[in-house]
């Protein structure tokens, strides 16, 4: 689950920043302060917590859609 989250996030990550990025554009935000949090991060920890909250959102959505134990007959431990 936490690799299909991870694939999913990078998979997600660069259209959804370009996006936002434009959207943000518009309004006149730069795209060095949107992805250093308005200069509190360098960029590159920027772009690393960007992922991380992609990752976390796509985690997220495979927990709830992808029930694993119920889809792929996995057994359960036996409670006593």
């Amino acid at each position: 689950m936490v690799l299909m989250a991870a694939i999913v996030a990078t998979v997600l990550y660069v259209p959804l920043e370009i996006g936002l990025a434009l959207f943000l554009g518009v309004f006149g935000v730069p795209l060095d302060a949107f992805i250093s949090f308005g200069g509190a991060l360098n960029r590159y920890a920027g772009i690393l917590v960007w992922w991380l909250l992609a990752f976390a959102l796509a985690l997220g959505h495979a927990a709830v859609a992808l029930p694993w134990a119920q889809t792929r007959g996995f057994r359960l431990p036996r409670q006593k």
